[in-house]
């Protein structure tokens, strides 16, 4: 985690800087690494989970609170409070499971779930196409933690009805571009 910090006119007290991370405070910093860059006078600290012992799963969020103040010459300290929100990325490659999927409403492999590169960053469409190359179901994906759900068939078309038994083909694309191609096969 790199914060930089910054004040224009009067510069950064960092003997008044308190670290939070998640819920708990960080007083002491010779745990923290610092960078003075000069040209944009900007004080940057890094932050290393592992120092302290901190490990984080992928898909975690981590919240970062920063208290700082300014060194002023001729009045009180300026202080400013900041939050900062860290997503750890879930690192997916192109993927579809179960294969083949049984939508038969028993609560087992009842839709084919698709994962592909940064699904919880990147918004994205799975299209679905029969052995015709006709496309019968298109499937937009949103960014964060509405994405598993949403890239979902369950086995049907775009007006619910379901689909025959067989081989489909799917590709997914983000911003337009094509990420993952494949079939998957619905058994009922």
């Amino acid at each position: 985690i790199v914060i930089g910090l910054y004040d224009s006119m009067a510069g950064v007290d960092t003997s008044k800087l308190v670290f939070w991370l998640n819920s708990d405070t960080f007083p002491d910093h010779s745990k923290l690494s610092w960078t003075y860059h000069s040209k944009r006078d900007t004080i940057y600290f890094i932050f290393a989970p592992r120092a302290f012992d901190y490990r984080y799963a992928q898909g975690d969020t981590i919240y970062v609170n920063v208290s700082i103040c300014d060194t002023p010459d001729y009045c009180g300290p300026n202080c400013g409070d900041y939050l900062f929100r860290f997503f750890i990325g879930e690192l997916h490659s192109c993927e579809r499971f179960p294969n083949p999927f049984t939508p038969n409403a028993d609560g087992v492999n009842d839709y084919v779930q698709f994962y592909y590169p940064d699904f919880f960053l990147e918004a994205g469409e799975i299209l679905i196409f029969d052995s015709h190359e006709r496309l019968v179901k298109r499937i937009s994906v949103p960014t964060g933690g509405a994405a598993k759900v949403a890239a979902r068939w369950d086995g049907t078309d775009e007006d619910g009805n379901p689909l025959p038994p067989g081989l489909y083909v799917y590709i997914i694309t983000v911003r337009g571009e094509l990420v993952c191609e494949g079939t998957v096969t619905l058994a009922r």
